[in-house]
């Protein structure tokens, strides 16, 4: 029947999601993954050419399921102040509720120069990574950022300050827990720091407030 066909291959997805993300692409066998899922090796094949098709769906699917729960965030709308803080608030609890996706995400990115995931990124970018940018704009359009950052960039940045935190757990831990797993709370700190250093970076600047020297040593060095 369809639905037991659909219940297989989410089966097989999610074992090849999970030893994926613990043992990496080359060290996963398809053997290991239908062994997880309960199933014979060929029904893999039925559903996924290869090693390398199975990985690309369970990359897709990592990163749309990322993106689709991020993306709540504007469901309600909001002014821009808020929505930037519910946007950092809602990626740290994602991030946090889904521990594989440093692991997979990152051999993705780092082994493959993300190859299968270049089709989940252009929706991404295409949806709540615009919707991010667009409400930067707003705020810019209505006075309530500064008008002279662009949009893009700052978007890239509210995102990356949450995703190096996730992405480098391991460090982190030894940075603020000396080797130890966080504290209870700490994400969620994590994300309210994210938010509020964010806002204060795109708040208005002062017109008597000198530009600070980082930003005219960059553009001087843009001219040489």
């Amino acid at each position: 029947m369809p639905s037991d066909r659909s219940e297989s291959r989410t089966e097989i997805l999610d074992a090849a999601e999970a030893r994926f993300a613990r043992q990496g692409f080359d060290g996963t066998t398809i053997k290991q993954i239908a062994g997880d899922a309960r199933v014979n090796s060929a029904l893999l094949y039925y559903y996924f050419a290869d090693k390398d098709a199975l990985y690309g769906a369970v990359v897709s699917r990592f990163i749309e399921r990322i993106a689709a729960q991020v993306a709540q965030t504007f469901a309600g709308g909001g002014d821009p102040a808020t929505l930037i803080a519910d946007f950092a608030a809602r990626q740290g609890g994602v991030f946090e509720a889904e521990p594989r996706f440093r692991k997979l995400l990152g051999r993705e990115l780092i082994d493959f120069d993300a190859r299968h995931a270049q089709a989940a990124i252009r929706h991404l970018a295409a949806t709540t990574f615009e919707r991010l940018r667009e409400t930067i704009a707003e705020g810019q359009r209505a006075g309530v950022f500064r008008a002279d950052l662009d949009p893009r960039f700052a978007a890239i940045s509210l995102v990356g300050q949450t995703a190096y935190f996730h992405f480098a757990r391991p460090a982190v831990e030894i940075l603020l827990a000396d080797g130890k797993p966080l504290p209870a709370g700490t994400t969620d700190a994590f994300a309210a720091h994210v938010a509020d250093f964010t806002l204060a970076a795109l708040a208005p600047r002062s017109p008597s407030r000198p530009r600070p020297r980082a930003r005219a040593t960059a553009r001087r060095r843009n001219r040489t």
